[in-house]
Formats: C-alpha cells, sequence, structure tokens
C-alpha cells in the first residue's frame, strides 16, 4: 500500500495560519477551531526547514462546518465556517492544487458528492492511492474519487471535475485565473461555472487570495526571483507600488531570509514590504539627496530582510544612501543593501582609536560602498584604522 509523503513526524511542526498569526495543531489527532470572518486558513507542514500545505486531504461541509481530513490522521474542523465565510469579508482556506496553483474554498463553490451520512465532498486532493485508502467503507466517497483520473487526484465538484479530466487546470477555470510568467491575473467566473453577478465579490476576493497565498509561498521558500512573480501578481493581490523597474528588488526582499511567511500573509503585510522599500530606493536615488525626503528608519530596513542596522548606527546608514555615489542601482536588491550596511560597520568597528585592531584590513571598495571618495590605497589606506 502507498504511504503518504506529508506524514508528519514529533520533530515536524504543524499549524493553521490565519492570514496572521499561527495556532498549532495536533498532528494525528482531531482539531477543532472556530472560524472567523476575515481569516483566510492555510495549513502549514514544517518539515525539515521546508514549510508547505499540508497535502493528501479529503474536505466535506456538514452544515455550517467545515471539516478536513488528511492521510497523517489530522484531523480539522472549522466550525461556523460557512456562516462566517459569508459576503466580501468572509473566511476563506487555501489548499494544495493541481500543477501547484492553490485552491481556494469559500462561500460559493460549488457542492460535491453527498455522502449519505450527512456531509458533503467539497474537495480532495493528493495521491491518488493514498486518498482511496482514506475512504474505507465509504462506498459513495470511493466511488466518487475513483471517477477521477490520473495519480495526483484533484477532486473538484460539478462541471469543475469535469475540467480536471480533460486535462484542464480546474482551479483556472474556478476563479477565471490564468498563469503569466509565475504570476496570475483575474478574469471572471467562480466555482462551478457561475458568473452571476452575486460572486462578483467572491471571485474578486478569491482571485486576491490565491495571488497572497503565491507571494507568501515564494517568501516562505525564497522563490520569488526564480518563480518569476510578476507585477501583476502584487496587482492582483491589491498591493500596490510595484512596477517592472522595482520588480526584481521587491522579489529579493521576499528572498531574504528575515521575510517568511508570518510577514507577506496578508495585502497588508506585502504592501508594508513594498513602502519600506520605494522609501529606501528613494532615499538612494538621485533624489535621496533632497532633504524634505525623511530619514529612513531601522523597522524599515528589518522589513526587506536587512540586518545590522540598529538605533546607533542609523544615522551613519542614512548618510551613506544620501551620498553621490550611492544610487538606486547600489539598492536595487537586499543584497547590495546588506553590503552597504556590514561595510559601515566595518568601518565604524574600526574607527576605535585603537591602533592595528581591525581583525580583516578595511578595502577601498567597502569605503567606496558607502560613498566615500579619494579613498587612498596601499600603505595609506591603512592610516584610516589605524
Amino acid at each position: 500500500m502507498a504511504t503518504s509523503q506529508n506524514l508528519v513526524k514529533v520533530s515536524d511542526h504543524l499549524s493553521l495560519n490565519n492570514g496572521t498569526t499561527g495556532v498549532d495543531l495536533k498532528a494525528g489527532q482531531a482539531n477543532v477551531i472556530k472560524a472567523k470572518a476575515g481569516e483566510h486558513y492555510r495549513i502549514i507542514l514544517q518539515k525539515e526547514g521546508v514549510s508547505k500545505l499540508l497535502d493528501n486531504v479529503i474536505v466535506k461541509r456538514e452544515g455550517a462546518d467545515l471539516q478536513l481530513q488528511y492521510a497523517d490522521g489530522t484531523q480539522l474542523t472549522l466550525s461556523n465556517y460557512y456562516n462566517e465565510a459569508k459576503g466580501d469579508t468572509g473566511c476563506d482556506i487555501a489548499l494544495p492544487g493541481q500543477d501547484g496553483i492553490d485552491y481556494i474554498i469559500g462561500e460559493n463553490n460549488a457542492l460535491g458528492t453527498e455522502l449519505g451520512d450527512g456531509t458533503t465532498l467539497m474537495y480532495a486532493h493528493g495521491d491518488h492511492n493514498i486518498l482511496m485508502s482514506m475512504a474505507p467503507g465509504d462506498t459513495a466517497l470511493q466511488n466518487t474519487l475513483a471517477d477521477v483520473s490520473g495519480n495526483e487526484l484533484s477532486y473538484i465538484p460539478g462541471s469543475l471535475n469535469m475540467a480536471r479530466i480533460a486535462g484542464i487546470n480546474p482551479w483556472w477555470v474556478a476563479t477565471g485565473l490564468a498563469a503569466i510568467g509565475g504570476g496570475v491575473a483575474a478574469g471572471v467566473g467562480l466555482g462551478g461555472g457561475s458568473t452571476s453577478g452575486e460572486n462578483t465579490g467572491s471571485n474578486t476576493r478569491n482571485a486576491n487570495q490565491v495571488a497572497v497565498t503565491a507571494i507568501q509561498n515564494a517568501a516562505i521558500n525564497n522563490t520569488a526571483a526564480t518563480s518569476g512573480l510578476s507585477v501583476a501578481t502584487y496587482v492582483t493581490a491589491g498591493v500596490t507600488g510595484v512596477t517592472s523597474s522595482n520588480l526584481a528588488a521587491i522579489n529579493s526582499a521576499l528572498d531574504s531570509v528575515l521575510v517568511d511567511g508570518s510577514k507577506t500573509g496578508s495585502t497588508a503585510l506585502i504592501q508594508a514590504i513594498v513602502n519600506d522599500y520605494n522609501a529606501i530606493l528613494t532615499k538612494s536615488s538621485a533624489g535621496g539627496r533632497d532633504a524634505a525626503i525623511p530619514a529612513l528608519t531601522v523597522a524599515q530596513f528589518t522589513s526587506i530582510g536587512v540586518t545590522g542596522v540598529t538605533s546607533s548606527n542609523l544615522a551613519a546608514i542614512n548618510s551613506a544612501l544620501d551620498s553621490v555615489l550611492v544610487d538606486g542601482s547600489n539598492t536595487s536588491a537586499t543584497a547590495l543593501i546588506q553590503t552597504i550596511v556590514n561595510d559601515y560597520n566595518a568601518i565604524l568597528a574600526s574607527a576605535d582609536g585603537l591602533a592595528g585592531n581591525t581583525t580583516l584590513p578595511l578595502t577601498t571598495a567597502q569605503y567606496t560602498s558607502i560613498g566615500v571618495t579619494n579613498v587612498p590605497t596601499g600603505n595609506a589606506l591603512g592610516l584610516l584604522y589605524n
């Protein structure tokens, strides 16, 4: 019998993320959490330092509750889910889907097979054999899953399931999203293929959350640059200020160690990162010498994943970005900004009045990095830290 690739070990960490914070789940056990409007749920497995959506899942609806059953024995009931999912500000949940595209269950997804026990099958995804093994004695569930072809099984109710069997990605059909250079762009339609006016708000919200999830996944896995997150992805997520000119810089922030899923789980959190990076780019541009442009804060550097900036050296770092030699080309990636900070800190550490205390000799490049000109070379350079 096939075994799950997502079995949760004691050393692994399983949590329910609501878009801003996480709640620990008991792996292999039943968990019950009350759903709340405005929250965007994701069940995250942190395994060997990598975070991902827990897969091999069967999702059912019972009354107003949403029930999730996983191959490792973990169960989660989001109580009163469907009452809290109503309207444009309702809750929803992102689940692993076909071709790496998350599937969103919100208020208006089509109903699936009635299983005869008071529950309705809403969604299933994972290894075909594993999911079939999760339905012993449940003929209705087994028959439904058996009708879906492929080793990677994605059951989506109604006509969307037929799209899956025909080889069309069902989530693109469900939301009208199309892949564009690693990003997503919004179209029309929602669960069941409806394009009625009453579904417009949920469609927009689902498209927004899919884009937010794509950005969050990129931050979790440090793949923003390699996965090709596009300007369209940020626009669909409701984030402003990302252009073709600064896209690479913003993506570099998502790929930094400090920026993870907890800092990118909502439009507001992503917008804060974009705003802070744009402030740094403005400061370091030719206009950065304008006294009207406010000084940057420690929090702004931390926001984009740059370390080593403190209240003690903040003024010095600001002065470096104000120098003539430091412009947008020197701050177009977090690694470049980190180099400026590291070089300034190395120089500051050497300027303590003690001769010969520098562990590694300072270089001309370090001075140039922070905007200092006419730096001497050879023995004369050594006088600067002696």
